[in-house]
Order: C-alpha cells, then sequence, then structure tokens
C-alpha cells in the first residue's frame, strides 16, 4: 500500500476570475467538463440556466452525456417525483 505524506506539499489556493455575465460563466466553467459531475445543488435561479446549458453540453457528448442527464433533470426540476428540491 501506497501512503502519501502531503505535509511537506504546498496549498492548493487557485480562484478562478470573476465574470459579470452567464456566457463569461460558462466559458470559465467549459475549461473543465463540469456537466459530467454529479450535481449536488443549483440555485434556484440559475436552475433553467444550467440545465439547458447541460443539454447542450451532454448532447454534444453523445451517449456520455445522457448518463449524467437524468441527475442534472432531476436536480433542476425537471424531473418526475423527485425535484431535487429537498437535497
Amino acid at each position: 500500500m501506497l501512503l502519501l505524506d502531503l505535509d511537506d506539499e504546498p496549498a492548493i489556493d487557485e480562484r478562478s476570475e470573476t465574470v459579470d455575465s452567464w456566457p463569461a460563466a460558462l466559458a470559465l466553467m467549459d475549461r473543465y467538463p463540469w456537466h459530467r459531475l454529479y450535481p449536488l445543488a443549483v440555485h434556484p435561479e440559475f436552475k433553467d440556466m444550467v440545465f439547458e446549458a447541460v443539454v447542450s453540453r451532454c448532447e454534444a457528448d453523445g451517449d456520455a452525456g445522457r448518463r449524467t442527464l437524468s441527475d442534472w433533470n432531476e436536480l433542476c426540476g425537471r424531473g418526475g417525483p423527485s425535484s431535487g428540491e429537498d437535497r
């Protein structure tokens, strides 16, 4: 078993740039495949915009995108009985 000693490693302290528009925020997030992550929470004011962005990215991913779309669908209030409000 390999154990890593991280006590001597420098702390990771990266900050993203500040943006002032939704397209700029998406461009910043699109540096990473954020839509493939398991969603835990989306602010209610942004659910529609986030879901639209996820759908377009998942469609571009083809079959791989369909696997995560249902989780976003529920969290953004687009899915059946469990709309993600209690998460």
